[in-house]
């Protein structure tokens, strides 16, 4: 593990370490495990684990702290022009992470009654 790699000031991970990392935050999601390919692997002083790309970075892959092992990581697309990791880090190391609620599932039912969804 690397803490002098610029321009992130923080722990990364070197190529092993960061394939290590990459299955674990994907457990068993071949399909997901090409994103990693290029991410910078970055640990907060709060402990959680972040995966982003420069190539891609409204995304994220969040890795918490304690996390279930048999659990993979959370996905984050970028709010509020979160686009670099420095913002990353500080949304997660803020505890807004913590604090906003889990992605929600908007339908627009046309007919309750029938059930019917668009």
């Amino acid at each position: 593990m690397s803490t002098d790699s610029a321009p992130y000031p923080r722990p990364t991970l070197g190529d092993d370490d960061a394939k290590a990392m990459a299955t674990r935050m994907t457990i068993g999601n071949d399909v997901d495990l090409p994103w990693f390919d290029g991410a910078v692997f970055v640990r907060t002083a709060n402990n959680y684990w972040i995966a982003w790309r420069e190539d891609r970075p409204t995304t994220i892959c969040v890795l918490e702290p304690n996390h279930a092992d048999t659990e993979p990581g959370a996905w984050i697309d970028a709010r509020d022009g979160t686009d670099t990791l420095e913002k990353w880090i500080a949304y997660v190391e803020s505890g807004e992470y913590d604090s906003d609620p889990p992605g929600l599932l908007n339908l627009f039912i046309e007919n309750p009654e029938a059930g019917n969804c668009q």
